[in-house]
């Protein structure tokens, strides 16, 4: 009913002030007269439309200029503290609980119990059983192993009967294979007296000098050797191998892939092949052929390592010719 009543009023303070300024006799009376039924018009039509939709209330008040005051309040129904009231009451058991004296844990003792022969039971000290002299305690057993000394590997005894072969052979050597075993000799003696990388290096260079100086060409003809191996594979291309008496090998490459270039495997169907699937393994022939240059042994070596290659030799040969050796 207030707001209806402010709105009331305010319609009226603008009828007044509008008769007024239309007879000119307005004035500052009539123009505040005008600005209070605005206000008041305005402020009750608006609580009219606010106060039911949030609960709002309007409260007007006029004082003795003739002004007009407006104040907004949302009551929103939260109950308010009473002053005075003491806060923190909740804690108060919280504090008491922390200030209580702890109690130390008691402690639960298991019985005991203990177990005593029958009346009229014979009891008497039973022996420990005695060791075997053969028991071993596993606790100890890898610590004696580890503290035996290691019998070292036994070497293998040479083969006396190729040696014996090959040694037989030296008679029937050609001057020019007498020098190349010599120069093979001679490097693989001051290789192994090397005493650094550096010194090995050089007696490879020196070797392979005094290869190179043993014959003008590759071709080899009518050098003693013995029979070392006779391979045949599917297709029936022959791999073949002979020692010469110092126990260096000639010999052709033993597979198609790595025989494309230098054609060293024996042809079926050639007489060599006759020849060669004649012989084995042992027996002493003469044999013709070819070596191949290449640097750094001045000729290709069949060895994948270094110290092979001076150790024990071995070459790529192509063979032409192979004879039976006659005593």
């Amino acid at each position: 009913m207030q707001f209806l009543a402010a709105y009331s009023a305010g319609l009226v303070l603008l009828a007044i002030g509008l008769f007024r300024l239309l007879a000119g006799r307005g004035g500052a009376t009539g123009g505040l007269i005008l600005v209070a039924g605005l206000v008041l018009a305005a402020a009750g039509g608006a609580a009219m439309v606010i106060a039911p939709r949030d609960g709002q209330t309007l409260s007007l008040g006029f004082g003795d200029d003739g002004g007009s005051k407006s104040q907004e309040r949302l009551d929103d129904g939260a109950p308010q503290d009473e002053p005075g009231s003491n806060a923190a009451a909740p804690a108060a058991p919280a504090a008491a609980e922390a200030e209580a004296p702890t109690r130390p844990p008691r402690i639960i003792e298991a019985p005991t119990t203990t177990i005593r022969p029958a009346d009229g039971a014979v009891t008497e000290d039973v022996p420990a059983p005695a060791a075997s002299p053969d028991f071993v305690d596993p606790l100890t057993q890898d610590a004696q192993a580890a503290a035996e000394p290691t019998p070292p590997l036994p070497t293998p005894p040479p083969d006396d009967d190729r040696a014996v072969a090959l040694a037989s052979l030296a008679p029937a050597a050609s001057k020019k294979q007498k020098a190349f075993m010599e120069a093979l000799a001679k490097g693989r003696e001051a290789y192994q007296a090397a005493a650094d990388d550096v010194a090995r290096e050089a007696a490879r260079a020196d070797r392979s000098a005094a290869l190179c100086g043993t014959a003008s060409s590759p071709d080899v003809e009518n050098w003693a050797a013995t029979v070392e191996a006779i391979d045949t594979d599917p297709s029936g291309r022959i791999a073949f191998a002979v020692a010469l008496p110092d126990g260096t090998i000639l010999r052709t490459w033993n597979n198609p892939m790595s025989d494309l270039d230098d054609q060293t495997l024996v042809l079926a169907g050639t007489e060599l092949a006759g020849i060669i699937g004649g012989l084995k393994t042992g027996d002493a022939v003469r044999v013709s052929g070819s070596l191949f240059p290449e640097p750094p042994d001045c000729w290709r070596s069949s060895r994948l390592s270094v110290d092979q290659a001076i150790r024990e030799p071995s070459f790529i040969f192509r063979f032409t010719r192979v004879a039976r050796l006659q005593n």
